[in-house]
């Protein structure tokens, strides 16, 4: 397959939680990448678009629900980067079948998350939607339409640990350890995502049609526990929960469309995003920052 490089990408979302370090790195190759563009359902005029459009992203409004409106934007387009949040995971079909009506190169879903195809991910109805796009993207690469890349990071770390997502609480130095806190899991900063997709971009040829499974680092709960510790000076006060137990009572409370953060919990602290970490290496220019100094960056801000 002959590749020819991507100078023009399109992202949808580029305000979003990602967003920002993806447009970040993509404008920080701008012999690579000569045109970005940020595209949105709302007004192009929308403040929220100022520091973009300093720094030199093109904002365009489009009907986002429309497939014609979108083919039409996305004419002459190389990539198209989809940083959609769950709300909006179904749009993402319609998305795909512009880029390719368009004739867009290469498309990257929402994925940015753990394996959906993993055993313990099927448990969480609310995924089911990421695999269908998944699919739905793979059909249309083995037609030759289009290509992919499918990023897996794990967990979004500095973003859980400071938010208490991962029931790490830095306010109050307390921490809800699964199983003893000893399964590994991958997890990857925000910055650090931006800077592999951007680096997926410059190389194609090892990234067209692949899942690549990327992180900061791999480690457990207690590891990140007596980092935390070492960070703050402090001893924390820890409870003990098990995976098995939290996923029990997940499940129903799943089916009403509650619980969806204890059941990620359960699965991430339970194994589901224990993976190597080859992918890193196709990509020697990013250079992932350890646990200890993530932890430190977090404990710096607080």
């Amino acid at each position: 397959m002959a590749f020819f490089p991507y100078q023009k990408v399109v992202v949808i979302g580029a305000t979003g939680l990602l967003g920002p370090s993806i447009v970040k790195h993509l404008l920080a190759s701008p012999d690579h990448f000569k045109q970005i563009t940020a595209l949105t359902a709302s007004s192009a005029d929308d403040p929220k678009f100022s520091d973009l459009k300093s720094k030199g992203v093109k904002v365009v409004q489009a009907d986002l629900k429309d497939k014609q409106s979108l083919v039409s934007v996305l004419q002459g387009q190389d990539v198209v980067i989809s940083i959609i949040g769950n709300a909006g995971l179904a749009e993402q079909i319609l998305f795909i079948d512009a880029a390719v009506g368009a004739g867009v190169k290469h498309f990257i879903p929402s994925e940015f998350g753990g394996d959906v195809f993993h055993p313990m991910f099927l448990e969480v109805v609310a995924l089911g939607e990421k695999r269908r796009i998944q699919q739905h993207l793979e059909n249309y690469a083995q037609q030759g339409k289009i290509t992919y890349t499918i990023f897996i990071t794990g967990i979004f770390f500095d973003w859980g640990i400071k938010t208490g997502f991962l029931d790490f609480n830095l306010k109050t130095q307390e921490v809800a350890l699964y199983d003893e806190g000893k399964n590994k899991f991958a997890g990857t900063n925000l910055d650090t995502i931006g800077q592999f997709v951007a680096a997926s971009l410059k190389h194609p040829e090892l990234s067209a049609n692949k899942r690549l499974k990327i992180a900061n680092f791999l480690v457990t709960q207690l590891e990140v526990l007596h980092s935390l510790e070492k960070a703050t000076g402090k001893k924390w006060t820890v409870k003990e929960r098990t995976t098995f137990a939290e996923l029990k009572k997940q499940i129903p409370l799943l089916e009403k469309g509650e619980g969806h953060r204890k059941s990620i919990l359960s699965v991430i602290y339970g194994g589901a995003v224990d993976y190597p970490l080859d992918d890193n290496k196709l990509f020697p220019e990013v250079n992932p920052l350890t646990l200890d100094q993530s932890v430190e960056l977090l404990v710096k801000d607080l």
